[in-house]
């Protein structure tokens, strides 16, 4: 955008500032990803170390045939 303004109408600006001026107009808006939650907190076990594992394939990993 301010490259648009230097060569189109020979405005000079910094693309901080441009943004800043925008943002107050509320022209601009923020990325809405970088708000968002990128982990989430699992919940403590009883125990330290202790950690639950489950297989979710329906595999009959057992040879005698029990799930």
């Amino acid at each position: 955008m301010s490259e648009h303004l230097e060569r189109d109408f020979n405005i000079e600006i910094n693309k901080e500032t441009l943004r800043q001026i925008m943002i107050k107009a509320q022209i601009w808006t923020a990325n809405p990803h970088r708000n968002k939650v990128k982990h989430i907190m699992r919940e403590r076990k009883a125990k330290y170390g202790i950690m639950d594992q489950l297989d979710g394939s329906y595999h009959n990993w057992l040879e005698n045939g029990e799930i």
